[in-house]
C-alpha cells in the first residue's frame, strides 16, 4: 500500500465559474448564450412535499463553460459520456504552452519537440498558448497532423483553454478527429498559467456522466501538483 502526505499537495482549479442568468433571456441573449457556452436558465427553487427544505431544479446547455464532450456531440451516434469509465477522466497530465504569435498553426513538430518524451500513453495531454482576448489575430490552431500526433501517443482525453483553436477544418478538424478517435475533449480550461509542473495529476469527471446518453457535462476540473507522476 503506498502512502500518500496530503499536506504536500497543491490543488489549483482550473475550472471556470458559471454564473445562471438573472430574468427572462431575450431572444438575442440566448443566442450569445449559446455561443458562449454560457446557457444556464434563472435557478428554480422548491420547498418539498415532506419537510421544511428545499430543492433547486437548473436547466442548461450541457455545454457550458469548462466541460467536456463526448463523441455523441459529433453526429448523435458515438459513444456519449455515459458510455466512459470514470478512469477516463483522471491521471497523468501533461502540459504543453506554445508561446506564438496569433494565426500561428501548431504543427506535429513543434508539439513532439514540446513533449520531448512526456507522453507515455494513456494521459491527458492539455494545451495552451500565449494568446490573449487582446492578441492582434487569429487563437493559434493544431490541424490534422497535430492531432494525429496526439493520437500515435495514445492519450486518453485531451484538454484546452480558450487560447487554442482546434475547430478550423470541419470534419478534418482536430475536433472531430479526436471525438472519432473516442478521445473526449475537456474544453475552455482556465489559470492553466498559475501551474508550475509540466507533468502533474489532473481530475475533471463530469457532474452529469452518470446521465444516460448525455453528450457533454460541465465539470469541476482541478490540478494537483506536489507529486511526482511517473
Amino acid at each position: 500500500m503506498k502512502v500518500l502526505d496530503t499536506t504536500q499537495f497543491k490543488v489549483i482549479d482550473v475550472s471556470q465559474k458559471i454564473t445562471p442568468v438573472k430574468g427572462e433571456i431575450a431572444p438575442d441573449d440566448y443566442v450569445r448564450l449559446v455561443l458562449e457556452e454560457a446557457l444556464v436558465w434563472p435557478l428554480r427553487t422548491y420547498g418539498s412535499y415532506v419537510d421544511d427544505t428545499v430543492y433547486q431544479v437548473v436547466k442548461m446547455k450541457t455545454h457550458v463553460k469548462t466541460h467536456i464532450e463526448s463523441p455523441f456531440h459529433l453526429d448523435g451516434k458515438g459513444k456519449p459520456l455515459s458510455a466512459f469509465s470514470p478512469e477516463t477522466f483522471f491521471g497523468r497530465a501533461v502540459f504543453f504552452y506554445f508561446d506564438v504569435e496569433p494565426d500561428t498553426v501548431i504543427t506535429r513538430e513543434m508539439i513532439e519537440k514540446a513533449d520531448n518524451g512526456r507522453l507515455k500513453g494513456n494521459d491527458i495531454a492539455v494545451v495552451r498558448t500565449s494568446w490573449t482576448n487582446y492578441s492582434k489575430g487569429n487563437k493559434p490552431e493544431i490541424k490534422r497532423d497535430g492531432a494525429e500526433y496526439f493520437l500515435s501517443k495514445g492519450i486518453k482525453m485531451f484538454g484546452q483553454d480558450e487560447s487554442l483553436s482546434i475547430f478550423e477544418g470541419g470534419p478534418e478538424s482536430t475536433h472531430d478527429i479526436l471525438l472519432k478517435n473516442d478521445i473526449p475533449l475537456l474544453e475552455m480550461l482556465c489559470n492553466l498559467d498559475k501551474l508550475t509542473q509540466d507533468v502533474s495529476f489532473i481530475i475533471a469527471i463530469p457532474g452529469l456522466m452518470k446521465v444516460e446518453g448525455i453528450d457533454s457535462s460541465t465539470v469541476q476540473a482541478v490540478v494537483i501538483e506536489g507529486l511526482e507522476v511517473i
